[in-house]
Order: C-alpha cells, then structure tokens, then sequence
C-alpha cells in the first residue's frame, strides 16, 4: 500500500511540475502555445531517462537548475 501510494504520488508531482513549468514557458514566450505537448512529453522523456539512469545522475543533472532556482527566489532584502 505504501508503495503504490509513493508511485502515485511521484506520478503527479512530476506530472503537475511539468505542466507547471511548461506553463511558465508558454507564458513568457507565447509563440511557443502550440507546443505544449511535445514540450512536456521532452521534459517527461528527459526526466525518465535520468531517472533510469540512477539516482547519481539524476542528482548531478538537476543540480544547478535547483541551484538556480534557489539563488533567483532568494529574497533581494537578504542580499543588501
């Protein structure tokens, strides 16, 4: 029970994070509308493959992005 509930949740988490970050970039780069399926269906496909890969590499591949992620949502008051 316990493992298909982390199955399912993994599912969704990834599946909402996708389409929420294809969102994001459909938003600022309009133009880019149409793709949205092919976009989140690459991302998906990038994601699993790491993921297949192991955790390592998966690690290693989302690193910096998080890193950047973090470094622009920090606060500009924190940096004064």
């Amino acid at each position: 029970m316990a493992g298909a509930a982390l199955i399912v949740d993994y599912t969704l988490t990834v599946a909402v994070s996708i389409a929420a970050g294809v969102g994001q970039l459909t938003s600022a780069y309009p133009s880019t509308a149409p793709y949205v399926i092919p976009m989140c269906l690459g991302i998906l496909l990038i994601i699993t493959a790491l993921n297949l890969r192991g955790l390592g590499e998966g690690a290693r591949a989302f690193l910096i992005p998080t890193l950047l992620f973090i470094i622009g949502s920090w606060p500009s008051s924190l940096l004064d």
